[in-house]
């Protein structure tokens, strides 16, 4: 597997359970309060159903948007972007691999047959960029 492919499914898993997953699960809470805060999420859910139509659909964007803006400048640390960071009397530089195993077992052991190296790139921009990809895609089809 090349390092581009491998950047586009790490970046695909980060949406997938980030924002699409943020948001559908924020949805199921509003519906149906559970979990150890029970009682804020069902304070939230009143406060989402005095709302109007318009009201709540600019919230949703508001949430959603803060975590596109919250993983667009995670992902650029990744790429490197940001540069090196300086910790516990050294310098420091974020990296990302995708391992491949053979099967269950070798992945448990961490026997890959395979590191691909994701970032940071020498041109340091691939990850935040194919996020905001995935989001303008996303953000496309929600408006047709």
């Amino acid at each position: 597997m090349d390092r581009e492919k491998a950047a586009e499914i790490f970046v695909r898993h980060i949406y997938d359970t980030s924002i699409s997953g943020a948001m559908h699960q924020v949805d199921e809470m509003i519906d149906d309060p559970i979990g150890y805060k029970k009682g804020k999420w069902e304070m939230a859910s009143h406060f989402f159903a005095d709302l109007t139509p318009f009201e709540q659909e600019v919230l949703k964007f508001i949430i959603k948007e803060s975590l596109v803006i919250s993983l667009h400048k995670f992902l650029s640390s990744l790429d490197g972007v940001t540069g090196f960071y300086e910790s516990n009397n050294c310098t420091m530089q974020y990296s990302v691999y995708l391992d491949l195993f053979e099967d269950v077992e070798n992945a448990i052991i961490g026997n890959a047959f395979e590191s691909i190296k994701i970032s940071p790139t020498e041109r340091g921009e691939d990850l935040h960029d194919i996020f905001m990809g995935l989001h303008d895609e996303a953000d496309s089809i929600e408006e047709l």
